[in-house]
């Protein structure tokens, strides 16, 4: 296993331990990282892991028998770790069951563009070249939705195998204030693949495209107008008319877009379509996190 990260106790442990091996290089961002990592790699399958993430002592075990089978991608459930609150809880939604198994269509979806939750096959990467584009933020969504879209066979463990920290100053998902142009060329890079290799995924694209470019602007600072100009390529008159395929209610906050309705209204909106979305589980972690943030930040006498 190659370990790519600079620090001491890492080259001493992979000196003991010949089976991890330890490659030094200049930081030139996750994706390079990363990139390398997949150019070194010799074993099966490979994992990527970053500084959100907490293994289960069963993480590897749980993916063993999955990946006797020779699936080109590999997925195990995770559960959601509020940094600040410690507050846990499944995450029911980046494995969703697919509406038409071996519909590409549905892939963006069923799953979520996360890197972490995943095994990749070696030799299938390396086939299709798929490697991290670099960008400062979504440079994950590119690599696993490319890596899906080309598998010819997907499969689950069934078990929730890793934590994953939220509401961390140091995440990369902050990253997107700093350079908030990457996550729609993040957009753009899909979009230019799908022409290249895969024609036929449509609707489901275009629904998943405009839900997360609502989630990376947080919408409420976009007027509709703003989100034709900024976001071209993404069809919003269509989307805000038609029935969503898999999105639901994604038409409906649209509408309610196109009347842009004030800052207040718009996320009261937003976060009904969110907690639609998420589900319960979600909603009570961030309204304990909330809460314990102004406890947290009450003056003291």
């Amino acid at each position: 296993m190659p370990l790519l990260r600079f620090g001491n106790n890492l080259q001493t442990f992979c000196r003991n331990n010949e089976s991890w091996h330890f490659y030094g290089m200049v930081h030139q961002g996750v994706s390079s990282l990363r990139n390398i990592g997949i150019e070194k790699i010799w074993t099966d399958y490979f994992f990527v892991l970053d500084g959100d993430d907490i293994l289960s002592r069963d993480y590897f075990e749980s993916f063993y028998p999955v990946l006797l089978q020779n699936p080109d991608v590999g997925i195990c459930g995770s559960y959601e770790l509020d940094h600040k609150s410690g507050f846990i809880n499944k995450i029911g939604w980046s494995n969703r069951p697919q509406k038409n198994p071996g519909d590409k269509d549905s892939i963006f979806y069923s799953y979520m563009g996360w890197a972490w939750d995943k095994a990749f096959k070696t030799q299938f990467i390396k086939d299709n070249k798929l490697l991290f584009p670099h960008l400062r933020n979504s440079e994950d969504l590119v690599f696993v939705y490319s890596s899906l879209i080309l598998a010819r066979k997907i499969l689950h463990t069934g078990k929730c195998s890793i934590y994953h920290r939220v509401n961390r100053l140091s995440s990369l998902s902050n990253s997107l204030t700093e350079e908030e142009q990457d996550y729609y060329k993040a957009v753009q890079l899909m979009k230019i693949f799908l022409k290249e290799r895969y024609v036929n995924v449509n609707q489901g694209f275009e629904e998943w495209a405009a839900d997360f470019l609502l989630w990376a602007v947080k919408g409420a600072d976009y007027r509709f107008d703003d989100l034709l100009k900024t976001f071209s390529e993404v069809p919003w008159e269509e989307i805000a008319q038609r029935k969503p395929r898999y999105y639901s209610g994604l038409n409906w906050i649209m509408k309610a877009k196109k009347n842009n309705p004030s800052k207040t209204v718009w996320n009261l909106i937003y976060l009904f379509y969110r907690l639609k979305k998420f589900g319960i589980g979600r909603a009570k972690r961030i309204i304990s996190s909330y809460f314990i943030e102004l406890i947290n930040n009450f003056p003291k006498n």
